[in-house]
C-alpha cells in the first residue's frame, strides 16, 4: 500500500517538474510565448500518457522530449517564414 502512495507522489513531482520546466522555457522566449499553454501541454502530455495510455517512465519522459521538439519545430518554422517574408 505505501508503494503504491510513493509511486502516485514520484508520477506528481516527475509532472510538476516537466510543466516547471516548460514554463521557465516559455519565459526564455522574446516574443511573449505564454508560460501557461506550455505548461498545460506538458501537463496535458504526461497524463495522457500515464493515465489514458498506462506508458512507462522512459516513454513518460520521451513524451515529454518529443513535446519540446515539435514547440522548437513549430517555432523555427514560424520564425523562418516570418523572415522570408521581411
Amino acid at each position: 500500500m505505501a508503494e503504491a502512495y510513493l509511486n502516485l507522489i514520484f508520477h506528481i513531482i516527475v509532472a510538476g517538474v516537466c510543466a516547471s520546466t516548460f514554463w521557465k522555457a516559455a519565459n526564455l522566449e522574446t516574443d511573449g510565448s505564454s508560460p501557461l499553454i506550455w505548461s498545460l501541454a506538458s501537463l496535458a502530455t504526461f497524463l495522457t500518457g500515464w493515465l489514458v495510455l498506462s506508458w512507462s517512465w522512459p516513454m513518460l519522459i520521451a513524451a515529454q522530449v518529443a513535446l519540446g521538439l515539435a514547440i522548437a519545430l513549430l517555432r523555427t518554422f514560424r520564425y523562418l517564414r516570418k523572415a522570408g517574408r521581411g
